[in-house]
């Protein structure tokens, strides 16, 4: 039997660094009738094993077939979910929790061009929790069970990886797994014409991690829609199949937990519920990279800052990215065949998918830093005002300067990987001493830098070569201070 989860569906929009999916109406009721439409989700979503939901799952779970993504082609594959239990939810070690059907509402007012939303959300559904009770039951890629099988077995994976680092902490802390929620924004606006309507949106198409969900961290996974296959966008892919997408989000908890921060010195607490603050990408599907067009269409009217908040995420999404290369056996081609990710996520690629150049320059940080949004066509190349794009060249960056080390030959995959934990336990050593003021480029990346030189700051030839190439905008003043070529 099918028990179809009801999911606000309309046409898309992004809002903020989500895609989501929108729906215009003028002076409407907001009857539910209008929030149960599956017209524009890509897959008909349901729980395929309903009656196992009033019981208790399997206390032992064993293999399952799970579908994954892999160079162009999704396929099932089997994976041991050994040590975990699915008597009263799914979970195992380092995941305490697996559920679906969560529901969250938000609403927002636009005045005179300003968006103002209300300080907290209001949770419409509560989740519930998903139980598996048949351990030979292959399910259907687009029913709650599947989604969430492929999903965990990949952060399983991850989690296995850590654990297996020298300098892995035995007490990261347990996350949930959120499937299929809807996280819903209603926005009341009047137009020119003096007429009110209000806009839904909700979030499509990503993953992502929270450090705090609940009281304890959450990867997110959201359906995909209808507009992403009419744009030709993933075929015959869900990003939670993706291997590389979900270690990916597996690494901002790697990250969060070794810096030790949830949120930076000062910034307000959480109160708007299920924020999302590391989606996996940015991409708005209908951007242009023409900037030379109306402020419409070239840059927003609103303007955008870039201060800590903005360095610290781009190299939250270079750590990220890096820590999913590493889980994954350091091999080129880790995102071969996914829209949008190929050459632009790959960490061995020197170049974004239309030949940009994998720099930071002086021109990169002064589009990072400009108070203009700048629309560029993410999908295709860098937007050097996204923290994902300004992640991929740091994350490639520092890629290459660990296999500039002189021991690296010598040095284990998983102390390799290591060196990237004692990364992140030096940016937090550093903000924790400083505060924000060691929120800077040269800083957080510096101290990456200081991974990878010899005791006295020395770099090889071939690293310093590394920093003229990719890191131009920070190799004179590290030069000056604290490293020197040999």
């Amino acid at each position: 039997m099918k028990n179809k989860i009801s999911i606000a569906l309309f046409a898309i929009l992004l809002v903020g660094c989500m895609p989501t999916i929108e729906d215009r109406e003028q002076d409407a009721p907001l009857g539910p009738q209008q929030i149960e439409s599956f017209d524009l989700l890509a897959e008909d979503y349901f729980v395929e094993d309903l009656a196992c939901q009033d019981s208790e799952g399997l206390s032992e779970m064993a293999e399952q077939d799970v579908h994954r993504f892999d160079a162009g082609t999704t396929a099932p594959e089997t994976h041991s979910f050994q040590g975990f239990t699915s008597k009263d939810t799914l979970k195992g070690p380092g995941f305490s929790q697996s559920v679906y059907d969560f529901h969250q509402q938000s609403k927002c007012t636009i005045t005179d061009g300003a968006e103002a939303c209300s300080t907290g959300s209001k949770v419409v559904k509560s989740p519930k929790k998903l139980k598996i009770c048949n351990a030979d039951r292959n399910f259907a890629r687009a029913s709650v069970e599947g989604v969430t099988l492929s999903s965990m077995s990949s952060l399983n994976s991850a989690y296995k990886f850590y654990l297996a680092i020298p300098n892995a902490r035995e007490n990261l802390r347990d996350t949930s797994l959120i499937v299929l929620p809807i996280v819903e924004k209603l926005t009341n606006q009047t137009g020119s014409d003096g007429i009110e309507s209000t806009v839904r949106t909700i979030t499509t198409d990503n993953l992502a991690y929270t450090s705090n969900f609940d009281g304890r961290p959450a990867f997110v996974i959201f359906p995909k829609s209808r507009n992403a296959v009419n744009k030709g966008r993933w075929k015959n892919l869900n990003l939670w199949e993706l291997p590389w997408g979900m270690i990916h989000e597996f690494g901002h908890h790697v990250f969060r937990s070794h810096t030790g921060i949830e949120k930076l010195p000062g910034a307000k607490a959480n109160v708007h519920g299920l924020v999302l603050n590391t989606p996996i990408h940015s991409i708005d599907f209908d951007e242009t990279d023409d900037k030379s067009k109306s402020s419409t269409n070239g840059f927003s009217l609103a303007g955008r800052t870039s201060g800590p908040e903005e360095i610290f995420s781009a190299v939250n999404e270079a750590y990220a990215d890096l820590f999913s290369f590493y889980a994954l056996g350091q091999v080129p081609n880790l995102t071969q065949g996914v829209d949008c990710f190929e050459k632009n996520r790959d960490t061995t690629s020197n170049v974004f998918a239309d030949g940009t150049a994998k720099r930071i320059s002086a021109e990169t940080l002064e589009l990072f830093t400009a108070t203009e949004r700048y629309k560029f066509n993410s999908c295709d190349g860098p937007d050097f005002q996204d923290a994902h794009s300004l992640g991929a060249v740091i994350a490639h960056g520092m890629m290459r300067l660990y296999k500039a080390r002189a021991d690296v030959s010598s040095a284990s995959p998983g102390q390799q990987a290591g060196w990237l934990l004692a990364w992140a336990d030096a940016v937090g050593s550093s903000i924790r001493i400083k505060g924000k003021t060691a929120i800077t480029f040269s800083n957080l990346l510096g101290l990456g830098l200081k991974g990878v030189a010899e005791s006295d700051g020395s770099l090889t030839e071939t690293q310093c070569e590394i920093l003229k190439d990719v890191f131009p905008a920070f190799k004179d003043a590290w030069l000056a201070s604290d490293f020197s070529c040999r």
